[in-house]
C-alpha cells in the first residue's frame, strides 16, 4: 500500500539560526483543522513551513512520536508526523485537499508527505485487519522464502543481480520500477511467482508498524504552531 505522496528528501541542515516559539495543541484530523487552530491564536501565529521544519527540526522531535520497526533488523526506530504548511502560500488550497503532514524518520531525517484524513486512518484499520485475517494467503510460504533465498544465493553473483539487487522480503511491487520491468527476462517463472507476494515478516511487520501509527492517529495529529516574526 503506497501512502507517500512526494519523493524522499534528506535534510542537510540541522542548524537553526534562531530558535522558534512554538505552542502545542490538541489533535487534528485534517490540515484544515490543523491551521484553523493556529489562526485562532491571532494573525501571528500559523503552522510551521516545510523549511521550518527542516531547519530546526531539533525543536520539532518530541511531538508525534511513534515507533517503526525494520524488517531486516526487526529493531525499533522512531518517526514524527508534523502538521505543515508550504512556503507558497497558493499551495495551502492543494494542502487542503491533500490534508499534508510531514513524516520524519528520526534515524536517517528522511521526510515523506503523508495525505492523512480521518478516513484514511479508517482504512488503515480496514487493511491491517485484512492483512490480519489473510496472513497466510497474502504471504509466502517458509518453502517458498527457501526457495528463493537459494536462487538468490547464486543471483547475487550475476552482472543482473548486482545492479537490480532484489530484497529477500519485500514483494515484487516494492523493489523498484526498473527491475520490476525487467525481471522476467531472467528470473525464472517459478522465482517470479514466489516474488509476487512478500515474506511473512514481512507483513507481521506491517501489521505491527501499522498498529504503532493507529495508535498515534486515534485522537488526531498533535498540532504545532509557530509564532511567526
Amino acid at each position: 500500500m503506497k501512502l507517500f505522496l512526494l519523493p524522499i528528501l534528506f535534510i542537510s541542515n540541522m542548524n537553526s539560526a534562531k530558535a522558534l516559539e512554538l505552542k502545542a495543541f490538541e489533535g487534528a484530523s485534517d490540515w484544515s483543522q490543523a491551521r484553523s487552530m493556529c489562526l485562532s491564536l491571532s494573525g501571528l501565529w500559523d503552522l510551521p513551513t516545510v523549511s521550518e521544519i527542516v531547519e530546526n527540526y531539533n525543536e520539532f522531535e518530541a511531538y508525534n512520536t511513534f515507533p517503526q520497526k525494520s524488517v531486516e533488523s526487526q529493531t525499533l526506530g522512531k518517526s514524527n508526523l508534523i502538521w505543515a504548511r508550504s512556503d507558497e502560500d497558493d499551495l495551502n488550497q492543494q494542502l487542503i485537499t491533500l490534508s499534508q503532514v510531514l513524516k520524519i524518520d528520526d534515524g536517517t531525517l528522511n521526510m515523506d508527505s503523508i495525505a492523512h484524513s480521518q478516513i484514511r486512518t479508517e482504512r488503515l484499520k480496514i487493511f491491517r485487519n485484512q492483512l490480519r485475517e489473510n496472513i497466510d494467503r497474502f504471504a509466502r510460504t517458509q518453502a517458498e522464502q527457501n526457495f528463493l533465498t537459494g536462487f538468490l544465493e547464486i543471483y547475487i553473483t550475476t552482472d543482473f543481480g548486482i545492479e537490480f539487487p532484489i530484497d529477500v522480503n519485500a514483494p515484487l511491487g516494492e523493489q523498484g520500477e526498473e527491475l520490476a520491468y525487467q525481471v522476467s527476462q531472467v528470473v525464472p517463472s517459478e522465482i517470479l511467482m514466489v516474488l509476487l507476494k512478500p515474506s511473512r515478516i514481512y507483513v507481521e511487520t506491517q501489521i505491527e508498524n501499522i498498529g504503532y501509527e493507529l495508535e498515534l492517529l486515534e485522537n488526531g495529529i498533535q498540532v504545532i504552531c509557530v509564532k511567526k516574526d
